[in-house]
């Protein structure tokens, strides 16, 4: 008789083996993907991070702002590139954007000269097969392009193993075509839609799983305004960690700006309509109104932060998907996909997540 199958040893194998992940990022954008990167160091033993593709807008100042986060939290080997600048123009840099970017280059940090396309190339030639995972948490611009070759796309689906992405997805079933997933209205999506539609495309035609983590589980795991001063507090002033706190602060003071900015003012930037003050209030303070103005300091009515990538960064662990995310699995041509919009024991995933990055922190 043959060797019988071990399922619980081959589970626990996979719960022990480290995640070879590649980011792409918009980082400086807002506090989570600060906080997704950072978090890296949290789960040292869970996630080893092989590259960062830095996208959206100002990709190079970009790059040198994850190098100078990664130099200060002890990871400056990771090699970053700066990717596609779809997706934002000069008119949508924030002032605190622009403060993070000249930290950065203040401290003598510039981009790497190489492109998404060799990163991409170079890690995937150098990795076991099925050995990656993609997380896309800005654009899929970068990776729509390299997809475009017929070449890549086979390398792609002998050395990945899934494409994690910050954003749902919308399933369509066609008694003639069969069940296809496609982009939802998801932020990171309406960066470049056609990119999106590729990628989701290219995906399921390459039989690559997709897991989709939708700010609907991002909901149900809110953190309060006072972790990120514990968060500063615990890590003796870290200057990531203060980052990550400015980010919070300074982002969600300009958001409420722009929300409460007429319809058709430049000072909403790209904010769509329906992102409104109502919407704000509604999102970010329990729905409790206050009849604050767009000059009143919005801070102390902030209930809580939508932990967006952050939350996709560690739902990559299968220990922690298997105990705290409940998907909608999705089969596309014998394939399963996975939609996340729920949340197991979220009171128990929100300790998860501040200890993650308390540990980030640690001396």
């Amino acid at each position: 008789m043959g060797e019988q199958i071990d399922d619980n040893r081959i589970e626990r194998e996979e719960f022990d083996r480290p995640e070879e992940a590649v980011f792409i990022t918009d980082i400086a954008t807002d506090k989570d993907d600060l906080e997704a990167l950072a978090s890296i160091r949290g789960l040292e033993n869970k996630i080893k991070i092989k590259g960062v593709v830095t996208a959206i807008g100002w990709p190079q100042r970009r790059a040198s702002f994850a190098e100078y986060c990664l130099s200060e939290m002890g990871m400056k080997d990771i090699p970053v590139v700066p990717g596609s600048t779809i997706g934002k123009t000069d008119k949508d840099l924030k002032d605190y954007e622009e403060e993070q970017f000249q930290t950065a280059e203040t401290a003598g940090f510039t981009s790497s000269e190489n492109t998404s396309d060799d990163l991409f190339r170079n890690l995937l030639e150098s990795s076991s097969d099925k050995s990656l995972t993609f997380n896309l948490i800005a654009s899929h611009s970068d990776l729509a392009s390299f997809l475009e070759s017929e070449s890549n796309r086979t390398l792609f689906a002998n050395k990945v193993k899934k494409v994690m992405m910050m954003g749902g997805g919308s399933v369509i079933v066609d008694p003639t075509t069969g069940t296809k997933i496609v982009p939802d209205l998801s932020n990171n999506y309406t960066f470049d839609k056609d990119a999106s539609a590729k990628v989701f495309t290219h995906l399921q035609e390459m039989s690559v799983p997709m897991v989709m983590v939708s700010r609907q589980a991002a909901a149900m795991v809110p953190l309060e305004p006072s972790f990120y001063d514990e968060l500063v507090e615990r890590s003796n002033d870290h200057p990531v960690a203060k980052l990550i706190k400015d980010s919070a602060k300074k982002g969600i003071e300009a958001l409420w700006k722009r929300a409460t900015a007429p319809s058709g003012s430049s000072e909403r930037k790209s904010l769509p309509d329906d992102r409104d003050r109502d919407w704000f209030i509604k999102t970010f303070c329990g729905g409790q109104d206050s009849e604050q103005t767009s000059n009143d300091d919005i801070w102390p009515s902030i209930l809580h932060f939508l932990p967006y990538d952050y939350l996709t960064t560690v739902a990559m662990v299968p220990e922690y998907f298997s105990r705290y995310f409940e998907p909608t699995i999705v089969e596309v041509n014998g394939v399963q996909h996975m939609i996340v919009d729920k949340v197991k024991d979220p009171e128990e995933l929100k300790k998860l997540l501040k200890q993650i990055l308390f540990d980030a922190f640690k001396a």
